[in-house]
């Protein structure tokens, strides 16, 4: 088979496409070797066009220097075509529309600068398609749909710049498709549309950073693993809404944004037992009060004017006290949000995980401003006392302390003895039992019937009543009883 070495092909490549692709026809099986060459001399380096015979072509370790480069149109044959190691300088390169043979396509540690990167339609073939270990400049970076064959997809331990990086409906083909321990920058990252074949999807130990993730009306034919590593919590927006999942579905990680799974379909069955949530701090976490001042009158004064505002300040302070009327109305969606991710856990027989989906779907409601003060507070309650039904030893340790202040209290306040003191406030933290009601008619007892005692006990005795209950919830929470 007839190789093109280096010094011939770059001879050749400046002789013009016409030229170029008229030796392709006369030698359809050649093999072409770029490899080694240094194009930073030649300023723009344009192969738009060409076409390329049916052995392999090698770029390797190619300098394109900070020119454009241009692949646009490109038509390789069924050999393999590598760029290993090459390095692209600033300038824009695109491979938009290219179209890439059977044989494997390696990117493997190439390195690009800050330009500008497309992969625009690109159509590769059933060969392996490689981006191993490849660095991205700070660069937009797309693969706008592109069509990936039925080989194997590899982004392993790319490295992507601060700019957007789109995949928006790209399709892959059945192979596995890896972007584990890929590194994505500021930038949004964005698969809306794609469609994945039969093989595995995962995105395992992948960085992204404080852009937004979007999977949007993503399809799944195989099952996909989500589990980023470290700084996971700095994504500001996951979304999976509208995916399409027929296979096993696995998130792990913690994340300070919620997930949005809303609308998602599934035919098979979804892991979220190791996915955590902690919200971050909303920027405005004392929006209690939607204060609007009225234009003044002409009659108003500066005075009156100062008075009121100091007034209106005030009473927004007093309002924000209150720890259940803290609100975040910019967050309202987060509730639904947290509902589906909710109804996910209970279809998958995920007991805790749809406890913690529940809290957090009550957390997010209440900061909502979607329901009353009242409502509110009897929620913040719900959720100090018991996490929401969660803890056991919360109730159980207020009920304890409750107990022993009211011994306290009977022996110091109503001159009970030690003794009488300490019956009469565990009858009263179990009021319902009938050893409770014998000591409640004891005469050593009955000397705190009257006055503010007898109130307290009623107090007392209604509180047990309320942590023994959610003591129950948590033993029921549990046990799944």
């Amino acid at each position: 088979m007839e190789l093109l070495d280096t010094d011939d092909a770059i001879e050749l490549w400046r002789e013009g496409r016409e030229v170029w692709n008229a030796w392709v026809l006369d030698n359809p099986e050649a093999s072409v070797s770029f490899a080694g060459a240094d194009f930073s001399k030649f300023g723009k380096v344009d192969f738009s066009s060409f076409r390329f015979p049916n052995g392999s072509v090698i770029f390797d370790s190619v300098r394109f220097g900070d020119g454009k480069v241009f692949f646009n149109n490109v038509q390789f044959g069924n050999g393999d075509v590598s760029f290993r190691f090459a390095k692209f300088g600033d300038g824009d390169v695109s491979f938009s529309e290219a179209i890439f043979g059977k044989g494997e396509v390696s990117f493997a540690e190439a390195k690009f600068g800050d330009g500008g990167i497309s992969f625009y339609r690109v159509k590769f073939g059933d060969g392996d398609v490689s981006f191993h270990s490849t660095q991205f400049g700070d660069g937009a970076v797309s693969f706008y749909y592109a069509q990936f064959g039925d080989g194997d997809v590899s982004f392993l331990d790319a490295q992507f710049g601060d700019g957007d990086v789109s995949f928006i409906n790209s399709r892959f083909g059945h192979g596995p498709v890896s972007f584990s321990e890929a590194r994505f920058g500021e930038g949004s990252v964005s698969f809306v549309n794609s469609r994945f074949g039969d093989g595995n999807v995962v995105f395992i130990n992948s960085q992204f950073g404080a852009g937004k993730v979007s999977f949007s009306g993503a399809h799944f034919d195989g099952s996909i693993g989500f589990a980023p590593g470290d700084g996971s919590e700095k994504i500001d927006e996951l979304s999976f809404a509208n995916c399409m999942f027929r296979e096993a579905v696995t998130f792990l990680g913690s994340f300070t944004c919620i997930p949005d799974l809303r609308g998602t379909a599934l035919a098979a069955h979804i892991n979220l037992d190791y996915l955590r949530i902690e919200p971050a701090a909303p920027k405005n976490d004392t929006d209690v009060i939607t204060r609007t001042n009225a234009a003044p009158n002409a009659y108003e004064t500066r005075r009156q004017l100062e008075i009121n505002e100091a007034i209106s300040l005030v009473l927004s302070a007093l309002r924000t006290l209150e720890p259940w009327n803290r609100v975040d109305r910019t967050k309202k969606e987060d509730t639904g949000k947290y509902r589906r991710l909710k109804e996910l856990a209970e279809g998958a027989k995920h007991h805790e995980a749809a406890l913690r989906f529940f809290a957090l779907e009550r957390r997010a409601l209440r900061a909502s401003g979607e329901i009353g003060t009242a409502a509110r507070a009897l929620d913040w309650c719900y959720e100090k006392l018991s996490n929401y039904g969660q803890s056991i030893w919360r109730p159980a340790v207020v009920l304890a302390a409750l107990t022993v202040l009211s011994a306290f209290v009977f022996w110091a306040f109503a001159d009970a003895k030690p003794s009488a003191a300490a019956f009469a406030a565990l009858a009263d933290s179990v009021p319902f039992l009938p050893t409770s009601r014998a000591i409640n008619v004891d005469q050593a007892t009955q000397a705190l019937d009257g006055g503010w005692v007898r109130s307290w006990r009623l107090f007392h005795q209604f509180a047990s009543f309320v942590l023994l209950f959610l003591i129950g919830v948590g033993l029921r929470n549990r046990f799944r009883l």
